[in-house]
């Protein structure tokens, strides 16, 4: 009878644990299921533009040029993974380098501005709440905030930065990763920031701000490590009185800030302004490396369009008078050496540093922009994208 006994609940024993192996793989399935749904925004954010594009995807267009252009009220055109992007007041296209329309997507934003990247392009509502990034497949996710946006920057790490415009503080400045989760905020109570740029792998900011300093508009640079709560930054440099800033470029020794009257060249490590270089008339167009800076610039006053040219450390290089119609203003390598090219109407001058004239090329229709990707431009024209080889003028 003991037997027996012992028999029934080693048997009964075996059934729990048959039971019990049997509902564990369900409950791991449970609780990462469980997971998933917590972490749904950060989980499907890479996968939600795949997705989209799978059901959704307008055909791609054929390959070669002329590009027609979608029609819109105006465009911004840009470099972007090996071939362009237009961002249109409805849509982002993207193009391969054969002309070839990879993708074309609905933002629905009102006022679409956009930063672009190697891989990703930041697209962001100006005026609005919403910003969202976008790769070559899709929209990685979409984000916003409660104040209006004013201003945004991509960095090199696909992290976003973006100003709003505050309803207690007059600028607030938040920084987001690449899958769109926030890492940094910085407030300024009195202060409207102008400019941003991202330096040391995402990780540091450069930020040039504008407030009131005994009556005069004072603007300030000052550079913030993102990981550290310190309201003061790394550094703070104040800029001479009156000048509005444009533009930042930073470089791994020294950074560039442009402003309405002068260019600054800060020390990256101290923020020392190293040198200035100041110029007159109103300013066209710019471009920057890590080895160069170029401007071109209207000056009324003389009644000329002037080009100008400055070293890695803001030291002057070279100045030239160059054609009324001049628009745009490009440093790009060619053959291992920095060139300046200079778009004027339906030309491109090719210039080295000492602004000698290397090349010009001459198109016979207008275009109001260009890119240089490789050895081939892409000129954006009233209702075309054209392309055309440098070799074709050799």
């Amino acid at each position: 009878m003991g037997k027996s006994n012992d028999i029934t609940a080693y048997r009964r024993k075996k059934k729990r644990e048959g039971f019990l192996l049997r509902l564990l793989p369900a409950g791991i399935v449970a609780v990462g299921i469980a997971l998933i749904i917590i972490n749904a925004e950060t989980v499907f954010a890479p996968l939600e533009g795949i997705a989209k594009n799978f059901f959704e995807r307008k055909p791609s267009g054929e390959a070669g040029f002329p590009v027609n252009l979608p029609g819109s009220a105006g465009y911004y055109f840009n470099g972007y993974d090996g071939g362009f992007m237009l961002l249109t007041d409805t849509y982002v296209y993207m193009y391969a380098e054969n002309g070839a329309r990879n993708n074309a997507l609905q933002h629905g934003y009102a006022n679409p501005r956009a930063c672009v990247g190697d891989k990703r392009i930041l697209i962001y509502d100006r005026n609005g709440r919403q910003f969202s990034l976008y790769g070559k497949n899709g929209r990685v996710y979409e984000n916003g905030g409660d104040d209006r946006i004013v201003y945004a920057e991509l960095g090199e790490s696909n992290c976003a930065a973006v100003v709003f415009r505050g309803t207690v503080y007059a600028s607030v400045l938040e920084v987001y990763d690449g899958k769109g989760r926030w890492k940094y905020r910085r407030r300024f109570v009195h202060e409207h920031v102008m400019r941003v740029a991202f330096t040391g792998g995402d990780k540091e900011l450069i930020v040039a701000s504008i407030g009131f300093d005994s009556g005069d508009n004072t603007a300030c640079v000052r550079k913030f490590d993102t990981s550290s709560e310190n309201e003061d930054g790394i550094w703070k440099t104040v800029l001479p009185p009156n000048e509005l800033p444009f533009a930042i470029y930073c470089g791994a020794e020294n950074i560039f800030v442009l402003c309405d009257t002068a260019i600054f060249t800060l020390d990256a490590k101290s923020g020392a302004i190293k040198s200035d270089y100041v110029y007159d008339g109103t300013l066209t167009d710019y471009s920057f490396t890590d080895k160069n800076a170029a401007l071109l610039v209207s000056d009324y006053s003389a009644g000329a369009k002037r080009l100008i040219v400055l070293d890695g450390n803001g030291g002057f290089l070279s100045l030239k008078d160059v054609g009324n119609n001049s628009a745009q203003v490009e440093i790009y390598d060619r053959a291992g050496s920095e060139m300046i090219y200079v778009l004027e109407s339906d030309r491109i001058f090719e210039y080295d540093k000492a602004l000698n004239l290397m090349s010009e090329y001459n198109f016979g229709d207008e275009y109001s922009k260009f890119i240089k990707a490789k050895e081939n431009f892409y000129l954006l024209g009233y209702d075309t994208v054209e392309m055309r080889a440098l070799s074709e003028n050799e």
